[in-house]
């Protein structure tokens, strides 16, 4: 059975990848130089993405949120500068950068596989969908940062969005971020949570791949920080893996693999609850994962599953496959639609 399933894997597989453009950010060049080469690369498509921003958004609403955002400290000092520096070097309007870095605490529907490997590590599959997913796959680039010329780590990302959805730091740990809906007043609560110094879970993603070595602090970090909004925080490391389904203020759930568990399934929706039959990634990619079976699973198996119906669909931006223990790295695109 496992031999016809594989078979069945492949054929179904027919989607053409586009590979992404690849650029290396070195951490040590000042934050109003560093993204430029990124920036000149995708400069049409960043200046045609802010005008769609600019069209479908009151202006007053942009100028609002983004000096509520400059103000509440959400943002790094120097990612600030990250931002002012890349609108002024497309001279684009400023607010409006600030505000499409924040679009993803609304925007981001994805799906990721956490799954440990038999010959050893634990591998990260993930899918990042969006509500704008040509603009979006336009604007994907895959990127290496370095810190006193040594690789730190790697992210599948978007150009001018300066934190991290998903990322790997080599012999270390991976992390992807799926959008968790707690069907509350968000606005209110995120409001609040700005006054309150909370957090925007993908920039501290960034400050976690670039200030933590190890697994168990990352994990430990992302369970504990304050958080804007309700998310799950996917990490795999060299022997572990987790599920970190995340309140604003605290952990809801933890699921962890363990002798017993040999993969963790994370769309949009808490899996202790009915998936939505109109959106069921969840479902299916346990049924595919049981016929493969634990003795099988690799990297091309996992991105077989990534890359099939329902998990790879119309909004799907880009895919992505980490193993951090071998430092095995595999991000591509889809066609626009």
């Amino acid at each position: 059975m496992i031999i016809t399933f594989i078979v069945l894997l492949i054929a179904i597989h027919a989607v053409e990848e586009i590979p992404l453009p690849t650029f290396d950010i070195d951490l040590d060049q000042s934050p109003e130089t560093r993204w430029n080469h990124v920036l000149d690369a995708k400069r049409t498509e960043l200046k045609k993405f802010v005008l769609n921003i600019e069209a479908e958004y009151n202006p007053f609403l942009i100028k609002y949120v983004a000096n509520g955002l400059i103000k509440s400290g959400v943002f790094s000092q120097e990612i600030i500068q990250e931002m002012k520096s890349g609108s002024e070097y497309l001279n684009l309007n400023f607010q409006s950068v600030v505000f499409g870095n924040f679009m993803n605490e609304f925007f981001a529907l994805c799906s990721s596989l956490v799954i440990r490997k038999p010959q050893g590590g634990i591998i990260l599959g993930r899918n990042f969908d969006s509500n704008y997913p040509n603009s979006m796959r336009e604007l994907s680039v895959d990127l290496s940062f370095y810190k006193s010329g040594k690789l730190l780590y790697k992210s599948t990302s978007i150009a001018m969005y300066y934190g991290i959805v998903t990322g790997m730091r080599p012999e270390a740990y991976a992390i992807s971020l799926n959008q968790r809906n707690l069907h509350d007043h968000s606005y209110f609560w995120e409001t609040l949570g700005l006054i309150e110094g909370s957090k925007s879970a993908s920039f501290a993603i960034r400050y976690v791949l670039e200030n933590i070595d190890n697994y168990d602090d990352a994990k430990d970090y992302l369970e504990n920080i304050p958080i804007l909004s309700g998310e799950y925080i996917c990490i795999a490391g060299i022997t572990d893996g987790a599920v970190i389904t995340r309140n604003r203020k605290y952990v809801a759930d933890l699921k962890e693999l363990d002798e017993v568990t040999w993969y963790i399934v994370q769309t949009n929706y808490d899996h202790w609850l009915q998936q939505p039959e109109n959106d069921d990634r969840y479902n299916p990619n346990i049924d595919k994962l049981e016929l493969i079976g634990k003795e099988y699973v690799d990297e091309d198996q996992v991105h077989r599953l990534m890359t099939m119906k329902p998990t790879l669909n119309s909004d799907t931006v880009h895919t992505t496959i980490m193993n951090p223990l071998t430092g095995y790295w595999y991000a591509v695109t889809w066609p626009l639609e």
